[in-house]
């Protein structure tokens, strides 16, 4: 057999296997070096390259738009949770043809934002709020309250301590709870930290812990300085000068009935409020105290004490057998006694509201609010013995405050006096000490989270999971207390 299996032809050669001409390498050699070759080479390359490059920036381009699209989508979903917008707005076709015309965007639907969208405008809220605390000293406030549907609730505000400036008041959390004990409360407390310090608690920078004064907070106080060795325990201020004014309330129950059968005959009575308006024309109507908030009780006494004789006037011209409470209250109006109560009350305890007012403000330093509380302690001792039960209240209130005796000795030491009595100030170094300066002494934060709560759970708004209604609160409170 024949080694060489390739046979020429002329300039060609036949390969006896696969039956092809084979081109001489030669001639191949040849071939590349010929300007054709090479002017054909180059076009196919270039070829090559331009249908890389545009395949390249086609997929570039698109995922700049997937970014572009991604961001936007989480910008529209903070403005909308910031600004308490309803996500089912997104449904809305106004609302969608709006930002297609302006912005010339789709878009997302109402389920891509909630599930995709807003726990990350909930992650961004609680990286910025851990930004913000960063290793700092702080306090802690907490209240639970019952919301529409039911459910315990509690509310976690933190902010941090600082002595040279009043810092602002943070919404860490909002939690449901099963029910409201020291041990749920602690627990909640212990969970909010490391919601803020997620890698590890520094317990040596939770100072302050303002509650108000239910036995189960006070006892969480208690078990909580286990593991927060530096902590302060004491009961919001303005809470205990609202229990103050209970008292008052409940040793002055003829003007409470007055202020109570009075609003009766106004509640739901538009000929009546229309006859007070026409009688007393830059008078505003005789208020609805709510017991439940701070002073409002008192406010109403003043009220009566100050608009005693135009209010009475109207309420004789109704007639008394449209109402019982009509009847009731024209003859408390009539009541000489009366008159001499609410006298009473416009003279001594004027001074608890407006404490209240200044306290629930923010800005003031630890004594300037302590230097209020002791104002109202001073103005109830120049009182006679018709207001001693007053006196005697408040001081059981203060003395009941566990860690009121603490906050005292720090902020005259803050203000420059030399103490030798501060073995209960032992835990705290100097540098904790001067932190106080502008630390608060009510709860007031908390309540005005829990109003904020309230208006988000509003009537078409029931259908809230708890998980994402409290990431729709914490972002809201966020950009609502920091603007």
């Amino acid at each position: 057999m024949r080694d060489n299996l390739n046979f020429t032809t002329g300039v060609k050669e036949i390969n006896m296997i696969s039956g092809q001409f084979v081109l001489p390498k030669s001639q191949v050699t040849q071939h590349l070096e010929t300007s054709k070759h090479i002017g054909n080479y180059k076009l196919k390359s270039n070829k090559e390259q331009v249908s890389q490059q545009f395949i390249q920036k086609s997929f570039t381009q698109a995922r700049t738009n997937n970014q572009h699209l991604n961001e936007f989508n989480n910008d529209l979903t903070t403005f909308m949770v910031a600004n308490d917008i309803p996500l089912w707005k997104l449904k809305n076709a106004e609302f969608n043809n709006f930002f297609e015309k302006y912005i010339k965007l789709k878009l997302p639907d109402e389920s891509t934002v909630r599930k995709n969208y807003v726990p990350l405008c909930y992650e961004d809220v609680l990286r910025k709020i851990r930004k913000e605390i960063g290793n700092s000293s702080i306090w802690v406030s907490i209240d639970e309250t019952i919301d529409v549907q039911g459910r315990y609730v509690a509310s976690v505000i933190i902010g941090s301590l600082s002595s040279e400036n009043l810092t602002k008041p943070i919404v860490l959390t909002v939690e449901h709870l099963e029910k409201t004990n020291f041990q749920t409360i602690s627990k909640l407390f212990n969970d909010s930290m490391s919601i803020l310090w997620p890698e590890k608690v520094l317990h040596d920078k939770v100072l302050l812990y303002v509650t108000d004064a239910a036995p189960y907070m006070e006892k969480s106080g208690h078990a909580l300085k286990v593991f927060y060795p530096k902590l302060i325990h004491i009961t919001c201020m303005a809470h205990g000068l609202h229990r103050l004014s209970e008292a008052i309330r409940d040793e002055f129950s003829n003007v409470d009935l007055l202020i109570s059968n009075t609003k009766k005959v106004f509640l739901k009575a538009p000929s009546r409020v229309g006859t007070f308006k026409e009688k007393c024309p830059n008078l505003s109507l005789p208020p609805q105290p709510i017991i439940t908030r701070w002073g409002t009780w008192l406010d109403a006494a003043f009220y009566y004490g100050k608009n005693f004789d135009k209010v009475k006037e109207v309420i004789d011209t109704f007639n008394p057998n449209d109402a019982k409470s009509i009847q009731n209250a024209q003859q408390l109006f009539n009541d000489n006694s009366i008159k001499n109560e609410l006298s009473i009350i416009l003279s001594n305890f004027q001074c608890i509201t407006d404490t209240i007012t200044c306290l629930e403000k923010s800005g003031i330093n630890l004594g300037k609010s302590l230097e209020l509380v002791q104002n109202v302690e001073n103005k109830l001792s120049e009182g006679g013995r018709g207001i001693e039960f007053a006196k005697v209240k408040l001081s059981k209130v203060l003395s009941k405050n566990p860690g009121l005796s603490q906050i005292k000795k720090i902020s005259e030491i803050i203000s420059g006096e030399i103490r030798n009595d501060n073995e209960d100030l032992a835990e705290l170094s100097p540098e904790d000490i001067s932190f106080f300066k502008y630390a608060p002494i009510v709860s007031a934060d908390v309540e005005r989270s829990f109003s904020k709560y309230k208006v988000m759970l509003r009537d078409n708004r029931r259908s809230f999971q708890f998980d994402n209604l409290k990431a729709h609160f914490v972002t809201s409170c966020w950009y609502s207390f920091n603007n």
